[in-house]
């Protein structure tokens, strides 16, 4: 199957990721997760529970809002 208009020698070829690139990105991912347990865990020590879940949420939320921008879909 060729694109219209692109001839079959001129698709570009997949490239692979390098191995170090995707265990990288796996371990600073588990590294963030654990650093904002501790950071977050001790300020909803201070703020109680009820407000450290609302802030939980919308963390969560900006989060979601914010990958959903960058990856080009439209949040209506």
């Amino acid at each position: 199957m060729t694109l219209p208009g692109i001839g079959v020698g001129q698709i570009p070829k997949a490239r692979k990721a390098p191995a170090d690139l995707i265990f990288g990105v796996f371990w600073l991912g588990a590294l963030m997760r654990s650093v904002g347990a501790i950071v977050l865990g001790a300020y909803i020590d201070q703020i109680g529970r009820r407000q450290g879940r609302s802030l939980r949420f919308r963390s969560w939320r900006y989060r979601d809002e914010l990958a959903m921008m960058l990856t080009g879909n439209i949040i209506s």
